[in-house]
């Protein structure tokens, strides 16, 4: 008898493994089957997504608004330098490293002009060309014919002036 039992048990263990009914195992298939087709294409788009946004990175009237912002920062940063500078502190040689950096910014800026936007365009073309006048007409008055004591007043004179035309300028500029 305990060997009926065993059997009886061992067929109930089986019975219980055995495969769901085919109206069962039908109906997971399907509800299987839509969740991959549902993940499928949603993982595709979000992948897609994803590579567009890390594509984009920025435009390219983005990139020459940078150039110009960063441009501008550093003639700030030589406008105060050179109104920094005292009689004593002042060289020629520095004095001309301030003025070539100030060049090198300024063709900077004019090169991203073409790429910005077009109301944007025209507000740095004005401030540049404010900038480019009244430097001009700053240096114009400097005079190599001084005194050294008259040329460290001229030059300190100049220095304020300079950034004086820089915030009537480029300092405008929202960046």
């Amino acid at each position: 008898m305990s060997a009926r039992r065993a059997l009886r048990g061992a067929r109930t263990v089986v019975h219980a493994s055995r495969p769901e009914t085919g109206r069962q195992a039908c109906g997971r298939s399907r509800a299987l089957a839509t969740v991959e087709a549902v993940k499928a294409p949603l993982v595709l788009v979000l992948l897609v997504a994803a590579l567009a946004v890390a594509a984009c990175g920025q435009s390219k009237a983005e990139k020459a608004q940078k150039q110009v912002c960063d441009a501008r920062a550093d003639i700030s940063t030589q406008v105060d330098e050179l109104k920094a500078l005292t009689p004593t502190t002042a060289t020629v040689s520095g004095v001309k490293e301030n003025v070539t950096t100030i060049q090198d910014d300024l063709k900077k800026i004019a090169s991203a002009q073409g790429t910005l936007s077009g109301d944007r365009r025209d507000q740095v073309k004005a401030a540049t060309d404010q900038f480019v006048s009244s430097v001009s007409s700053i240096a114009k008055g400097l005079t190599s014919d001084l005194s050294l004591s008259d040329a460290r007043s001229q030059l300190a004179q100049a220095a304020q002036q300079l950034g004086a035309a820089y915030s009537d300028s480029l300092g405008k500029i929202d960046c």
